[in-house]
């Protein structure tokens, strides 16, 4: 979300400082954030000279690993549709999107114990599932992850009517919900400063369902548990 902005910014300071021979610019990693980066500023300044250091392997967690002659993903496995940015990327990237496969029953395991398994009767599923997590913590749950997306999605305006942000804090602000007296509530940075399990928990969900349902989103999609990730990302 920073690139338009940084862009914007370095070509100010070029246009001041009068510079006429091509800007060099150096951009220290080569995940999506630095090789978007470097494409972009490639795209709006023609001739920069751009370096980009990388001393691990190229695109971060858009990673693959070889396994027995097959490449498979090692890195984020989904990328939600209210990333924007993430979703145009296909475009200026050449690739299409994969259709999502038709939901099928899964497993949970803990301990080595199957602790829950759906027989593939959707209501009778979520019958047996509001059964064991509890209808009121579902709905918590599922209202904490809607509020937050709705409030991630407001930057794309600002974003698109020229705002800029200097720092992260600034960028967490501007997502953040405004109260009735028009003051921002800081609830994005906070979310930052606590991990999604202490979180969840002060929503007063039940350990169970973070250990179980929370805990296999989480790895699944960061290779991390509840209580090592700050609740911004987990949610996201």
């Amino acid at each position: 979300m920073y690139i338009h902005f940084y862009i914007y910014l370095l070509s100010i300071i070029i246009c001041i400082r009068g510079e006429r021979q091509p800007p060099k610019v150096g951009i220290v990693g080569a995940g999506i954030g630095g090789a978007s980066a470097g494409f972009f500023l490639s795209r709006e300044m023609p001739g920069a000279k751009i370096t980009v250091f990388e001393m691990g392997q190229i695109g971060g967690r858009l990673a693959t690993v070889e396994v027995d002659g097959r490449r498979y993903e090692s890195g984020g496995s989904i990328i939600h549709g209210a990333n924007r940015y993430m979703v145009e990327y296909l475009d200026i990237c050449g690739l299409k999107r994969k259709e999502t496969p038709p939901d099928e029953p899964f497993t949970l395991h803990k301990d080595g114990e199957v602790v829950f398994q759906e027989w593939g009767y959707p209501m009778v599923d979520k019958v047996r599932m509001i059964w064991r997590y509890g209808v009121t913590s579902l709905l918590k749950l599922d209202n904490f992850v809607t509020n937050l997306l709705s409030n991630f999605g407001t930057i794309y305006s600002k974003l698109n009517e020229g705002l800029g942000f200097s720092s992260v804090a600034d960028l967490l602000d501007a997502m953040s919900p405004v109260s009735r007296k028009g003051e921002r509530s800081g609830e994005m940075m906070d979310l930052t400063r606590v991990s999604l399990k202490d979180k969840l928990a002060s929503l007063g969900l039940p350990s169970l369902l973070i250990d179980e349902l929370v805990t296999v989103a989480t790895r699944v999609n960061y290779g991390q548990m509840p209580g090592g990730l700050h609740a911004f990302v987990g949610a996201v």
